[in-house]
């Protein structure tokens, strides 16, 4: 086993990737391709945020979910670990998928074409072959406040389906739902499903739930927190940081002190972060968060709860 001070890592905020998952499919490529082997010890938290000049909180989030994936291991006092099991062992015996796209790079660069052209090729394929006109059409219809983008990435994935995007707000004031006829499904959350169907009860379309949690690990994180502490859980808006707050107190984490906000909420936002001591954000406001305020910023990511999962993969 070797122990790594320095991983060949990069990071481009330019990118349309947040950073947090850029590390974390480098470090899982790294893992593939057999360069970080079973047993390998990474670089401190700290040592790695340093060599990237980024948060150590997007560090340790990267760790933490890979350990959750079953890749590393993480014990208090020690040094981060490449796990050897099956999840290591069906990692590597997907490279040939990475050695196919290194492949097919180098040709392209070879012939004289440039990475964004490479790029844009690939999308066009996988819309022209892989989204065909055949595909289901879903309308997922949430608030403007909570992580829409969190929801509407998952249904993405797990479905594959042509999906059509609805707030709740536009809905109510009559804004009219193009080409309505055309979609198969409607898609709401836990946090609206009553008001979805009220909405829709004169129409013969199905309507599904979904629903998403916190990981067990960030629960665990939240509960080491010392007693007192004051913590801002914030969202796009201030529903959805209240539900991020909900989650930890059904948890059972009633030793701290919460307060929701909203990115949005200009005349409150600035009061919260200077009164919080700790600060978790979703992923799709925890950039801005940095920016604003990155010593006390922390990445709370959602996760589907199993019964979501299982509906979308249903409904491919």
């Amino acid at each position: 086993m070797r122990k790594y001070e320095t991983l060949s890592l990069t990071v481009n905020s330019a990118l349309p990737i947040p950073i947090n998952i850029q590390l974390k499919e480098q470090i899982k490529l790294l893992i593939s391709k057999q360069i970080l082997a079973p047993g390998d010890y990474l670089p401190t938290v700290s040592t790695l945020a340093d060599q990237l000049s980024i948060n150590r909180n997007t560090i340790n989030w990267v760790y933490s979910q890979l350990k959750e994936d079953g890749l590393l291991i993480m014990h208090k006092g020690r040094r981060t670990q490449v796990a050897n099991n099956e999840s290591v062992e069906s990692l590597i015996s997907k490279k040939e998928l990475d050695e196919i796209v290194e492949f097919s790079l180098i040709k392209a660069i070879e012939k004289g074409f440039n990475f964004d052209e490479y790029l844009a090729s690939i999308i066009m394929h996988h819309y022209l072959f892989l989204e065909h006109a055949e595909a289901k059409k879903f309308l997922f219809i949430e608030c403007m406040e909570h992580d829409h983008l969190f929801y509407y990435t998952q249904i993405k994935k797990h479905t594959g389906a042509h999906i059509k995007k609805a707030f709740l707000e536009d809905i109510k004031k009559g804004q009219e739902i193009e080409n309505f006829d055309e979609i198969d499904s409607i898609i709401t959350t836990l946090n609206h499903t009553n008001e979805v169907r009220n909405l829709f009860k004169n129409s013969s379309k199905p309507i599904f739930t979904i629903g998403a949690t916190i990981s067990t690990l960030d629960l665990m994180n939240l509960a080491q927190l010392k007693s007192g502490t004051k913590v801002a859980f914030i969202c796009l808006g201030v529903k959805g940081g209240q539900w991020m707050a909900n989650r930890a107190a059904e948890a059972g984490i009633n030793h701290i002190i919460s307060m929701a906000g909203g990115i949005k909420e200009n005349s409150s936002l600035q009061k919260i972060i200077d009164t919080a001591d700790s600060i978790y954000a979703s992923e799709a406001v925890y950039y801005d968060l940095l920016k604003l305020s990155p010593e006390k910023t922390n990445l709370l990511p959602f996760k589907l709860e199993g019964t979501s999962e299982q509906i979308l993969a249903d409904l491919k």
